[in-house]
């Protein structure tokens, strides 16, 4: 273990170092209670994903292209002058 650090505000141990995580749990857990592990990685990386993270520049969205079920449209007839199909007079 290289360095042990109390975050106060988010409520978490930081443990930097070679250490069993699931070693460590158990051992929380019967001293202080409730433990969880948050994230599990390597020094190193940490650091680079941090100077990564400011090299970066903005990519663009790429939505992807959604054409949802094919469907056929169904043709609705309608007759534009009903008048013609029916007598003029009801009487006729």
């Amino acid at each position: 273990v290289q360095s042990v650090a109390l975050v106060r505000d988010q409520d978490r141990i930081e443990v930097t170092g070679d250490i069993d995580a699931v070693n460590l749990a158990t051992l929380l857990r019967k001293k202080v209670g409730f433990a969880e592990i948050v994230q599990v990685s390597k020094a190193d990386e940490k650091e680079k994903k941090e100077s990564e993270s400011k090299n970066k520049a903005a990519q663009p969205i790429m939505w992807p292209y959604i054409s949802g079920v094919p469907h056929r449209e169904i043709p609705y007839v309608m007759d534009p002058y009903p008048s013609y199909s029916e007598p003029p007079c009801s009487i006729m």
